[in-house]
């Protein structure tokens, strides 16, 4: 199978060295001392960070030894997505000499990451607390990208609808990655203001500063408006190099002077940089900072918990382009079709598939992909039953959610099979859920009657299960009457301790028996791993 990144465009692969595996084992200084600037602005108020921030981005190597506790990584997941990590299973002010506690930290970074749609090939514990610096900065972008560029959507902010052009319809706007609305909302601000110059790239284009000067003064608040340097006033200046000062006084009177320095601007498209991603950053800063769009009512429901995990599953396996909107984004087929190569390596022939889509021919290159992965799918006994190309294609929202599950339930369950040596064949529903109650039971809690037992929406027999595979890792004390918070405990314990979990609190809370059978396969996983036992 090809590479994910030879599936995309440059900006549709995310910059996003989606797969960290890919990165170069040297690494930037100009992204070092960018995520160094934003990890000090966004977490320096944190007074469990006293030890480590604020970082000197001038001390080689500061910013990799401040990572290897695994605390300052917690908080920058928790920043970029809430609530990502229950902080009382973040080990705050572990001991250097504590190995233990420091992995533990490391470990549940790691998998956090994951479940939030990073991709951490070859990335490990070990990397951090081994600082090796390509890995790290990469995993750190990933996070930062993330954070930065995850509500950058129609379906998150419906006042985008203005960026439509002639002759498309909201759909074609839906399928525009965060880097390509960037560069339309750009360039609706330069048309409003009367500018001729448009964005086409996050490099050469904003050179010599005039797209920059113009975009801060439009989407600055009127009452700040007139403290800004004005556009021709920045213009006038002769020197690059000052302009670009003068950009970055008007972006830090705003407070969102983040990512760039004017070397950074008048030099946006040097080689070997990367400062490409800096300035995609920067706008992306600036967007959530002050969009500067008329507001328009939501155009629909939001995302949901369950849409949000297979979504998080699908970028951490490494597909290109990064899936932000499951409605819009699988329709072209590609993504299916890399996760069943990734779950059946060499099943797909890719000289069949599309992959650069004829705008004349979209839908029928589309519809012929889709076709595809259900004739993959039926290949690897992967339950398609009443599905077609068609349904895939059109965004059947309960079909294409049914065939996501199947492939995260088809990935799970390989790997149980993988770990556990003693069993041959696949293993069921029914194995899980024996192994769940053999488990408790050492432990004396009761045996549950299935994956929708009413008393799994209190998180306490999660709590139970994962104390049977790692014992002593949940405090009875932690257990509280908030069933909610009893179920993020669980989940960040889970993590902490090894499990590769992509399922939510709110799918514990809810007992939803999908997703409560794959945080119990994965435990099982790792109670092979840790203790071998089938």
């Amino acid at each position: 199978m090809p590479t994910s990144c030879s599936l995309s465009k440059v900006y549709e692969s995310e910059d996003q060295e989606n797969s960290t595996a890919t990165a170069r084992h040297s690494v930037s200084p100009a992204e070092e001392r960018a995520f160094v600037d934003w990890i000090n602005r966004l977490l320096v108020s944190d007074p469990d960070l006293k030890y480590h921030l604020p970082i000197d981005p001038t001390v080689d190597g500061q910013l990799y030894e401040r990572c290897r506790d695994g605390l300052l990584l917690c908080k920058l997941i928790n920043a970029a997505v809430p609530d990502t990590i229950d902080e009382r299973c973040i080990n705050k002010l572990p001991d250097k000499s504590n190995i233990f506690k420091i992995n533990e930290n490391l470990t549940l970074a790691v998998n956090s990451a994951e479940s939030i749609g990073c991709c951490i090939v070859n990335v490990g514990p070990e990397d951090i607390e081994h600082c090796a610096r390509h890995l790290v900065l990469g995993l750190i972008w990933q996070i930062i990208r993330i954070g930065l560029l995850g509500m950058i959507s129609v379906q998150h902010h419906s006042e985008l609808i203005d960026l439509m052009e002639p002759n498309e319809t909201i759909d074609d706007l839906r399928l525009l990655s965060p880097e390509d609305l960037l560069l339309r909302w750009v360039n609706f601000h330069l048309d409003t203001a009367g500018n001729t110059h448009r964005m086409t790239n996050f490099g050469s284009d904003i050179v010599d500063s005039e797209i920059y000067a113009t975009l801060l003064q439009q989407i600055a608040p009127e009452e700040k408006q007139s403290y800004l340097i004005p556009v021709t006033g920045i213009m006038a200046e002769s020197s690059m190099f000052a302009r670009a000062e003068m950009v970055l006084e008007n972006a830090e009177f705003l407070n969102a002077a983040a990512f760039i320095t004017p070397e950074d601007i008048i030099k946006a498209n040097e080689k070997g940089m990367n400062r490409e991603k800096l300035h995609l950053a920067f706008v992306a800063n600036l967007f959530n900072l002050y969009p500067g769009m008329r507001s328009a009512p939501p155009m629909e429901l939001p995302e949901t918990v369950e849409e949000k995990t297979y979504r998080n599953w699908m970028n951490s396996m490494g597909v290109a382009p990064f899936v932000r909107d499951l409605s819009s984004d699988l329709r072209s087929g590609l993504i299916f079709l890399q996760l069943l190569d990734i779950l059946q390596p060499g099943t797909v022939d890719w000289t069949r598939i599309v992959r650069v889509f004829d705008p004349r021919r979209q839908i029928f290159q589309m519809q012929d992909n889709c076709t595809f992965v259900v004739e993959y799918a039926n290949y690897l006994d992967i339950n398609v039953v009443n599905l077609s190309g068609e349904d895939l294609r059109t965004g059947d929202r309960k079909l294409t959610l049914g065939l996501a599950f199947q492939l995260m339930r088809t990935y799970i369950m390989k790997m149980l099979v993988q770990l556990n040596e003693r069993h041959c064949g696949n293993l069921s529903e029914r194995d899980i859920l024996s192994w769940a109650n053999e488990k408790l039971t050492m432990v004396g809690a009761p045996m549950l009657s299935g994956f929708r037992d009413v008393s799994i929406a209190t998180g306490v027999p999660v709590m139970n299960l994962i104390n049977a595979v790692k014992a002593n890792s949940i405090d009875s004390s932690m257990v509280l009457k908030d069933k909610l918070a009893n179920c993020r405990i669980a989940i960040s314990t889970a993590r902490k301790i090894g499990a590769r979990v992509f399922a939510l609190p709110e799918h514990i809370r809810d007992v939803d028996p999908k997703m409560v059978m794959t945080v119990f396969a994965c435990l099982m996983a790792l109670d092979f791993q840790l203790n071998g036992t089938a």
